[in-house]
């Protein structure tokens, strides 16, 4: 990936995180399509949290990098959690939202998806030492999750004429967080896979 590339993967995350409002980022992603230089896309970053200040380099999805992603930044995760008060929300109607690629997942994160799907991909995520939970809602609509091996998960779900699957729990490293998944699919679907 080039340096803008890598600017605007840095600014997505740092969206997902709820450190940029719409407006902020969609203005910060027209400077960078524009921006001809290394400072100019530097400043788009700089006052960002630290974690968000230099574009992140390209990397393959293994559970090895899922791996070291729940490690490395242990601390960072509790100011996170001071700013966001722990809770994130996905919402799909009539359309698709997708956290994936590099994010954080924050202690609580609800999904809905009426009459739309969602996907939340796990396999770059951040994952707090203390795990996190998911409450995943299929209304006419389908909510997918998709795990690293290596990552534990707790799987619990209620179908009204739909479908949920991947309950249970899914035990990976023992070192490794522990994340909590719950589904309620009505007329709709919620699926947890483990991908590698």
């Amino acid at each position: 990936p080039t340096e803008r590339d890598r600017t605007i993967d840095a600014l997505t995350a740092a969206f997902a995180a709820g450190d940029l409002s719409m407006e902020e980022f969609e203005a910060r992603v027209a400077l960078a399509n524009k921006s001809e230089d290394s400072a100019q896309l530097r400043r788009l970053l700089s006052d960002l949290p630290r974690e968000f200040q230099q574009a992140p380099v390209g990397f393959t999805t293994t559970c090895g990098v899922a791996s070291r992603n729940w490690k490395q930044n242990a601390q960072s995760y509790k100011d996170r959690y001071r700013r966001t008060g722990g809770k994130a929300d996905q919402v799909a109607i009539f359309s698709s939202s997708r956290r994936v690629g590099r994010w954080t997942l924050t202690k609580r994160l609800d999904s809905v998806a009426i009459f739309g799907s969602c996907l939340i991909d796990l396999r770059q995520a951040d994952i707090p030492p203390e795990g996190g939970r998911i409450e995943a809602v299929g209304l006419f609509g389908s909510v997918q999750v998709l795990v690293p091996p290596g990552l534990n998960v707790r799987v619990s779900g209620v179908s009204i004429f739909g479908s949920a699957s991947g309950s249970g729990d899914i035990i990976g490293d023992s070192d490794a967080p522990w994340v909590e998944i719950e589904g309620v699919a009505i007329f709709g679907s919620v699926e947890v896979k483990v991908v590698s």
